[in-house]
């Protein structure tokens, strides 16, 4: 099995491909403690042309449609948000949530103040993302 393999991709084939697995496994592990952050600018407007500055972005945890409405309907207090950030004179943000390794941490973003309506966004996303 060895000389097929050697045939095949020669010594230095099998210490790159050892190299390039721990290359690879480094750069898994050194993402998985670092936070998700979620950057943007936010506009309002019409045509979306001005921005939405003093804007709170929250990053809420995620419920489960059902746990959420219950929780609702019993007038339960909703859970607090993982991270904050405010939209600046531009509308740019920068949300970072912090990661807990080996853990997931799902949330959603919910916009509100600065003038515009409470807004929760659809997408939901992890805190070792980015």
């Amino acid at each position: 099995m060895s000389q097929l393999r050697d045939r095949l991709f020669g010594a230095r084939g099998t210490t790159r491909a050892f190299c390039l697995l721990a290359f690879l496994a480094l750069a898994l592990s050194a993402g998985a403690a670092r936070a998700g952050e979620i950057r943007g600018r936010l506009f309002v407007g019409d045509r979306g042309e001005k921005p939405a500055a003093g804007v709170v972005l929250s990053a809420v945890p995620w419920e489960a449609p059902f746990d959420e409405a219950r929780r609702e309907a019993r007038a339960g207090e909703a859970p607090k948000p993982y991270a904050t950030a405010v939209a600046g004179s531009d509308g740019s943000f920068l949300l970072t949530v912090p990661a807990e390794p080996g853990k997931e941490k799902l949330f959603r973003v919910r916009a509100e103040g600065g003038g515009v309506l409470p807004v929760i966004f659809e997408d939901v996303f992890d805190a070792s993302e980015t």
